[in-house]
């Protein structure tokens, strides 16, 4: 075993073996064997200190008075005899962001300053835990001791006595009390922030306030639940698409659903590949359509991924980022002639670089031949 005694420059370890029934070699046997022994279980082999193990050493002070066998009267002369120990180069060197530049700090005034230091950081975080302490329990008591007005969860029909314990979350209501399948609720009010609805109890259709969708989430959070991705319910092709048209509609784009489902799904693949090159320049693109993939193709997967992207990309895309929209309705016109039939007049003004752009042009005359479709095989099938 080798010596615990550090170099009182370097603050590395000794390499010299101990001697028998000690914790230090021959020629440190006279040391403050409390302080290095409290320097060995903090810090362990580590040498090059940063302020967290500082703090961590007051931290170990602070919480093991007794342990340590150590009676000070008053706070912190224990942990400034510790840092007296430790090269003052190297604390100088670790406060320096925090100290005042203009003033120099004799080692004394030094000590005290990282003790009053970590005695703040260490109250403040005890403080936050007791806090956090507070609001789980706070959150698990807001499940006790309520009469339910409701026998079943609303979404899933399921018995709220079958529902597991750290699952089953209580919404008070108008003095009466509501069970829910907290997975479900939470799921619920996602949705009604996704569709610009307020938040509302189903029961009641009254606002849900927003400290108890505060405390939903750390209800979920104390019992370690997972949230529910948000996704739609689609059954049909019809129904992803009337709710893509309706996106595409509140963006300025005039549209219908029968549109889209006359579109096959190598139409739609050819979509995304236009959009794509379409959006070259703008990273942000890369965030849509890239689960709908020629090796990933079937009638219903296609269409739903579409359909979810499209949407979420019309919700998102605002302001600078509104030329995606515009690039999303220009790749449609190029492979469905009902688009291609009613492009706004005002997106005719609105050029996107390419790989196209040498090819032809949907919005320069229309009066002439259509582009030609040799070309567009081409582009489509091999770029």
């Amino acid at each position: 075993m080798k010596c615990l005694c550090r170099n009182k420059t370097t603050f590395k370890l000794c390499k010299k073996n101990v001697k028998k029934n000690n914790n230090f070699c021959r020629y440190h046997h006279n040391n403050n064997y409390l302080a290095y022994t409290i320097f060995n279980n903090v810090f362990g082999n580590k040498h090059n200190l940063n302020m967290n193990d500082i703090f961590n050493l007051y931290k170990y002070v602070t919480e093991n008075v007794s342990i340590n066998e150590y009676k000070e009267e008053n706070s912190g002369i224990f942990f400034i005899e510790l840092l007296e120990n430790i090269p003052y180069k190297l604390l100088l060197l670790l406060s320096k962001r925090y100290l005042n530049q203009t003033n120099k700090y004799v080692k004394k005034e030094l000590y005290i300053f990282l003790n009053e230091l970590n005695s703040k950081s260490y109250n403040i975080c005890k403080f936050d835990k007791i806090n956090i302490l507070q609001h789980k329990f706070k959150y698990y008591l807001l499940n006790k001791n309520n009469k339910l007005i409701n026998t079943e969860d609303l979404f899933t029909c399921e018995s709220l006595s079958d529902i597991p314990k750290n699952r089953l979350f209580i919404l008070k209501d108008n003095n009466c009390a509501y069970g829910f399948d907290v997975i479900e609720l939470d799921y619920f009010i996602k949705k009604c922030v996704d569709e610009k609805k307020i938040p509302y109890n189903p029961y009641t259709r009254e606002k849900i306030k927003e400290d108890t969708i505060l405390y939903i989430g750390k209800f979920m959070e104390y019992n370690k639940i997972e949230s529910r991705e948000l996704q739609y319910n689609w059954i049909t092709n019809m129904q992803a698409y009337t709710d893509l048209s309706i996106e595409f509609e509140r963006r300025g784009f005039y549209n219908s659903p029968e549109w889209f489902e006359k579109m096959s799904i190598e139409s739609i693949l050819k979509t995304i590949k236009y959009f794509k090159d379409f959006s070259t320049e703008f990273e942000e693109s890369n965030q849509y359509f890239n689960n709908v993939t020629a090796n990933n193709v079937t009638a219903n997967n296609v269409t739903f991924d579409f359909c979810t992207d499209g949407i979420r990309l019309l919700k998102e895309c605002n302001d600078d980022l509104y030329i995606l929209c515009c690039n999303l309705f220009k790749s449609l016109a190029l492979c469905s002639n009902d688009f291609y039939d009613n492009i706004p007049t005002w997106m005719s003004g609105i050029n996107t670089t390419s790989l196209l752009s040498n090819v032809f042009s949907i919005f320069g005359d229309t009066s002439g031949n259509n582009p030609n479709n040799f070309l567009l095989y081409y582009y489509v099938e091999y770029m």
